[in-house]
């Protein structure tokens, strides 16, 4: 893997493409699954119904830019040569290609939260495949192949229903009476233990059949970024723990300061969400433990 001093501005803009891609995308089809799996008030439904459909249209505006970035990359960075329609079109052939279609397709459904008369279950089924649009490309095109596209399916799935409730919970803990906020901060927490375990599996499966030995795995740069990426989910879990066991409690006792704390504890979920994404594109962009693009 590329050292990072002597990474060249467009993989970093790859990079930072990608991650906005991940982000806007996740946050699409978790605020679909967060209104279908659990319950809100309704102020708080329609704000993430409306985050949903806008976050779906930023992915689908990412969508593109990934693609442009796959062919601004096959002609080292020449912007005009990358428009050329036969390169695009060799792109959108590839992996990467079938990845963002699939991918278009579940945030066109998701958008219909905000933009027409579609349901809750119509943007359900568009989040399902937001996420399993990430099987379509990277690692999981060698072999074991089904079992790879499974698990990373199940980890993208379950990246977003957490990500989708950073927001309605942020909002209900800001907005919603103490005793409904904590119903919603319980419900979340209650589901969420399903979520993590599901999250760990997945984590766990994929890294032995990637990198087959973990150990190994830790001594390359690939490595080195999964190691910074499980630091910062490790912080994630942490934070989870926090909420469930003390700040989700002291809201429901009606404690002084206690949503506030809640909200806070929800941002710096966020912004560690944010750092994995971040990590997480890098380890594509740069290549896999086999030396593989993502």
């Amino acid at each position: 893997m590329t050292a990072l001093a002597e990474i060249d501005p467009l993989t970093w803009a790859r990079i930072a493409v990608r991650a906005a891609a991940y982000a806007a995308s996740l946050m699409a089809a978790g605020s679909a699954l967060a209104l279908v799996t659990l319950r809100w008030d309704p102020a708080t439904a329609r704000a993430t119904r409306r985050l949903g459909g806008v976050a779906a249209l930023v992915g689908l505006a990412l969508a593109g830019g990934v693609v442009f970035g796959e062919a601004l990359f096959l002609v080292g960075g020449d912007a005009a040569a990358a428009m050329d329609p036969f390169l695009l079109g060799v792109v959108m052939e590839s992996p990467i290609g079938a990845q963002q279609t699939l991918r278009a397709g579940g945030l066109a459904l998701v958008a219909a939260l905000w933009l027409g008369p579609a349901g809750r279950w119509p943007a359900a089924v568009g989040a399902s495949a937001v996420a399993a649009s990430f099987a379509l490309a990277g690692h999981t095109v060698r072999e074991p192949r089904l079992a790879l596209a499974a698990l990373v399916t199940l980890h993208a799935a379950g990246a977003a229903w957490w990500i989708g409730g950073f927001a309605p919970l942020r909002r209900a803990a800001r907005q919603a009476p103490p005793g409904e906020a904590a119903r919603a901060a319980d419900a979340f927490g209650r589901a969420g233990l399903g979520v993590v375990a599901a999250l760990a599996a997945a984590g766990i499966g994929l890294l032995v059949l990637i990198a087959g030995s973990p150990l190994a795995a830790l001594e390359t740069g690939w490595g080195r970024l999964l190691a910074l990426k499980l630091l910062a989910v490790a912080g994630l879990l942490g934070l989870a723990a926090l909420n469930k066991l003390r700040l989700t409690p002291a809201l429901a006792a009606g404690r002084s300061g206690a949503a506030g704390a809640l909200r806070g504890s929800i941002a710096a979920e966020a912004a560690l969400a944010l750092a994995v994404l971040v990590l997480t594109a890098a380890m594509t962009v740069l290549g896999g433990p086999l030396g593989a693009e993502g």
